[in-house]
């Protein structure tokens, strides 16, 4: 009996049955929440906060200075290192580097171990 029902359906029957009504798009959403509509769209979005930018007069150990912009507060900045002073910056003027020198890791190193590498008892 299926198979004799299944048969007496005409085309034109099931088109109307696969898609009854055309398909609705929704374009706007329908809240029915008693809270409102907050949860239905993001909420907008905040512009990116902008950098400070403070100009800043910075003093170097010898007594020039120069001005750049960044973003700390100070409005003056005063160096007692820099490259003016600082012996790895300028090895000659306050560093010694003759190769005998006392006190560093080099010097605790060449007394714990020895002096020279030995190589002849491998």
């Amino acid at each position: 009996m299926l198979v004799q029902s299944r048969q007496l359906i005409s085309s034109s029957t099931i088109a109307s049955i696969r898609h009854p009504q055309p398909i609705r798009i929704q374009l706007c959403h329908k809240s029915t929440s008693p809270y409102g509509k907050s949860h239905l769209a993001p909420p907008p979005r905040l512009p990116r906060p902008l950098a400070p930018y403070f100009p800043q007069l910075v003093i170097l150990s010898d007594g020039s200075s120069y001005t750049h912009h960044t973003t700390s507060p100070r409005s003056v900045f005063r160096l007692t290192r820099d490259v003016r002073n600082n012996p790895l910056w300028s090895p000659g003027s306050e560093r010694k580097t003759d190769g005998d020198n006392e006190t560093g890791r080099m010097a605790r190193f060449k007394r714990r171990f020895g002096q020279g590498t030995d190589t002849d008892g491998m």
